[in-house]
């Protein structure tokens, strides 16, 4: 070798050198930037991963074994498509279950600061499912993990280059980050994305902005009258959020509110009003329902007014978001320009109401002007008929709010009136419990937490078995005797056990099912002590749940003999976020042919997005057949639940307190929820109804039968379980994520659960049944 080819070599070694170290130190977007690499422009081995990065695809996750079946993505550096340079990464995956990575390790925190925004440009297509998430892990000291934020960066839909932003608050003690460009994170579906020019950038802020909503659709035609009284009334479908960005459409305006119900069912009346310029002391107001069959009494109807708070998104997101959260008794409110805001009254149709139509006029008034809407409730010919063995229950903790003697009724009696079968008691049974003889000694006071939570239940009339999400008190005494799995420490929790069911017997408490331990499956240090304890239980003869065994499956065979009811989180997933129709059918039946059951919970988890409440208790339920639902949590007991949440810890509050001055009132997760046990509901009478005909009825009877059951089937196949992954079931906004010229994040448009019904299709679907029903009388 010469040295003229030595020294050019050294040469171009140093220009590559100096080329890393610029695209290191001086990106284009940021200065100080501590991404290796950002644009993806080196690759100075040539073997087609950027200096830098890491890249992998057969085992991405640590749950992944050797003997899944994957297939290598499409990806690489692209010289062909980029956004800045002349180079980009592309990751193309085909199938489901495939997924690749990019990563780099050890991104140091730019300076110091309390809040960083991450960016980069994104171009995807061929997103079925799919989505294209860049992640950040942080990592102490010596690479101890401290958390991470798997979707800092989302983009699930087919565009061309976008900027995509996060604004990420890496917890204490971080040292560095684990960056990570991710396709079909999820396993969702198919996607193929690009990504280049990222940046890490350190800002002032001290706490990351709400996100925002926006809605870029233009006002539609107004009249003068519209313009001079400085608003407009607007219909709103109750299950799709009114936001305060959303416009209304032409459609929305001057229009009939029309509802439906059968004596005795509650209904809501939604309706917005969109404000032309500033309006102060905005209120409604509603006349009795009257009409040919008669008047119904003014107490029929609770009007109330939607209130807005900074809430989290979801439990498992950072972003906050000024939401529509709970119903407020009906009072005076302000209205900025160019806002909307949201109206909810609730029709309680008398027992005794005489089926037909009635009419009456809600009042919008806001000082000396106001606008009327015309409301048409139907009174249907006949009553819903009530399912047994479906239990649908809020978990609840043994605490209320107020030290009022009927507290804890009240609580179970708003339960049970909003549709509720069942309680998911939470907590211990609270009584002092020692050993005598070998005996295990309960001292039942009558204030004990499960004597208070038992009693409740009785007397507000609950119709199926509780659910006892059991406490550590039990586990806490059988420890004094005995190590886990002893027979000295099954005795002990045994004898508990057996005082709890004498209690209940003598008292005449419903049947108890124990849940020994919660999430056992998912958060695996809890899975022995399940296992020992329902042994134990099932010795005993007592039934067993157990829940969340599709977080981690593992064990599943094993604790099957154990469990008597299965509850998994979400739906017909035996490994969440993998819809396998054919294996979840095979252990459905599985569970059939056991004698045992199936629920699912936490279905609905955010208590304001109405859509996947009112989904999760009726169509979901019916078209999978399982027997219950459970949904968390009644409330959260902490010490100001109106205060911003500054920790962002999400606050479960399907029941606002009425505290101070704050009247509180329920969430519109809550009063949907309701409204999906009356979907359920109309299926149950209208499967009676088809049973009859089919029996004992007409021509006429039966031909209504069988054309409402291959109608059903048909609506009910349009139900895609494999658009859910994720997040999904808490509902997706039709517009994508947005950024703001901060570079915060936003939204825009509708929030909608993916791959089921339109927002109209859940009444008209409803208002067919009721048809169908009426015709086989």
């Amino acid at each position: 070798m010469s040295a003229d080819l030595n020294s050019l070599r050294d040469f171009a070694a140093l220009v590559s050198l100096c080329m890393l170290l610029a695209l290191v130190c001086v990106p284009a977007s940021a200065q100080d930037n501590p991404i290796a690499n950002p644009g993806f422009e080196l690759d100075e081995d040539a073997d087609g991963l950027p200096d830098g990065w890491l890249f992998s695809w057969q085992k991405t996750m640590n749950t992944d074994t050797d003997d899944m079946d994957r297939q290598e993505p499409d990806w690489g550096i692209d010289e062909d498509i980029f956004h800045s340079g002349t180079r980009s990464i592309r990751l193309g995956v085909q199938r489901p279950g495939d997924d690749g990575v990019f990563s780099q390790e050890n991104v140091a925190l730019p300076g110091e600061a309390k809040i960083y925004r991450l960016s980069a440009w994104i171009k995807t297509e061929g997103c079925d499912g799919g989505g294209l998430h860049i992640a950040v892990v942080y990592q102490g000291t010596d690479g101890k993990w401290l958390g991470a934020n798997y979707d800092a960066i989302y983009m699930a839909r087919d565009a061309d280059w976008r900027r995509g932003v996060a604004l990420i608050e890496p917890p204490a003690g971080t040292d560095h980050l684990r960056l990570r460009v991710w396709a079909n994170f999820r396993r969702k579906g198919p996607i193929t994305a690009w990504v280049d020019d990222l940046v890490l950038e350190a800002t002032d802020l001290e706490q990351a902005p709400p996100m925002a909503h926006l809605d870029p659709a233009p006002m539609p035609p107004l009249t003068d009258a519209d313009r001079a009284r400085g608003f407009v009334p607007f219909a709103a479908n109750y299950i799709d959020v009114v936001m305060p960005a959303i416009v209304p459409t032409a459609g929305q305006l001057n229009s009939t509110l029309r509802i439906f119900a059968t004596p005795g069912e509650y209904e809501p009346i939604s309706f917005a009003v969109r404000a032309l310029r500033d309006l102060s002391g905005v209120s409604a107001r509603i006349t009795p329902f009257a009409g040919a069959p008669g008047e119904l009494p003014s107490e029929a109807v609770e009007a109330g007014v939607v209130r807005r708070m900074i809430r989290k998104m979801h439990p498992r997101t950072d972003a906050m978001v000024d939401l529509p959260t709970f119903i407020e008794p009906m009072h005076p409110v302000d209205v900025p320009a160019d806002t909307s805001q949201w109206f909810w009254f609730t029709v309680h149709v008398p027992e005794d109401a005489a089926p037909g139509k009635y009419q009456a006029t809600v009042t919008v008034a806001a000082g000396d002007a106001s606008a009327e809407i015309p409301v048409e409730l139907e009174v249907l010919p006949f009553t819903l008929d009530q399912p047994e063995g479906i239990a649908w229950g809020m978990y609840d903790y043994n605490r209320t709010f107020s030290d009022e003697p009927g507290a804890m009724l009240a609580k179970y009696q708003d339960m049970f009136a909003h549709g509720m079968t069942s309680v998911g008691v939470c907590g211990n049974h609270g009584a002092e419990c020692s050993m005598a003889d070998g005996q295990v000694v309960v001292q039942w006071t009558g204030e004990t937490d499960l004597e208070r939570a038992m009693a409740a239940y009785v007397q507000a009339g609950f119709s199926e078995p509780v659910q006892w999400l059991m406490g550590g008190d039990t586990a806490k005494f059988a420890l004094q005797f005995g190590e886990l799995g002893s027979p000295e420490y099954a005795a002990a929790y045994g004898g508990v056990i057996r005082a709890v069911l004498a209690k209940a017997e003598a008292e005449g408490w419903p049947e108890i099912i124990f849940q020994p331990v919660d999430e056992a499956f998912e958060h695996r240090p809890g899975f022995e002590r399940m296992m020992i304890e329902m042994a134990i239980l099932k010795d005993i003869g007592v039934p067993v749940e157990a829940d969340g065994m599709n977080g981690k499956p593992e064990g599943l065979d094993e604790a099957f003999p154990l469990i008597d009811y299965f509850n998994f989180h979400d739906g017909p997933f035996l490994q969440r976020g993998q819809y396998e129709p054919e294996l979840w059918q095979a252990f459905a039946d599985r569970v059939a042919a056991a004698g045992k059951s199936i629920w699912y919970y936490n279905v609905e988890i955010a208590c304001h997005r109405p859509e996947n409440a009112r989904f999760s208790q009726g169509f979901h339920l019916w078209n999978t057949g399982v027997q219950g639902a459970f949904t968390w949590a009644y409330q959260s007991y902490i010490p100001e639940p109106y205060a911003v949440n500054e920790n962002r810890k999400f606050v479960f509050m399907h029941r606002f307190p009425a505290m101070g001055d704050e009247p509180g009132g329920p969430s519109i997760g809550f009063e949907a929820l309701r409204e999906g046990i009356d979907d359920y509901k109309y299926l149950y009478t209208w499967q009676r109804a088809c049973e009859k005909a089919l029996a004992e009825g007409t021509a006429e009877q039966k031909a209504a039968a069988e054309a409402s059951r291959l109608w059903l089937a048909e609506k009910l196949a349009e139900i895609d379980y494999s658009k859910w992954n994720g997040q999904p079931t808490q509902g997706e906004w039709l517009g994508g994520d947005q950024v703001t010229d901060e570079g915060g994040k936003a939204v825009s448009g509708h929030l909608k659960v993916p791959g089921v019904f339109s927002f109209s299709d859940y009444d008209a679907i409803r208002r067919r049944l009721a048809e169908f029903i009426t015709q086989m009388q």
